[in-house]
């Protein structure tokens, strides 16, 4: 039997944040391991792209879950039309095409 790996969501934001590198996009990171004065909810990373315009992504790792503030927040981004990208890679990759 295989051991079980547990996915890490610093991996997986490091993923995130390489994959739109790639892609022409500045990334621009809100989070932090020591505590902060940031408002509760507020996403991982910010992304823009000169064509494709700027979006948040929260990242998770596969077995994440948002917290209540994250789920407001992005609630907040719907009703103001401003994008909201949330899980990993694949939810990265699908946003970009």
């Amino acid at each position: 039997m295989k051991p079980v790996t547990l996915e890490r969501e610093t991996d997986v934001q490091r993923d995130v944040r390489a994959c739109y590198e790639r892609f022409g996009c500045a990334v621009y990171s809100t989070s932090n391991t020591r505590r902060t004065k940031n408002t509760p909810g507020f996403p991982d990373l910010w992304v823009m792209h000169l064509t494709r315009g700027a979006w948040f992504h929260e990242t998770k790792a596969r077995d994440g879950r948002q917290s209540p503030a994250q789920k407001l927040f992005e609630a907040r981004c719907q009703q103001a039309g401003v994008d909201y990208i949330l899980g990993g890679l694949s939810a990265a990759l699908a946003h970009l095409r």
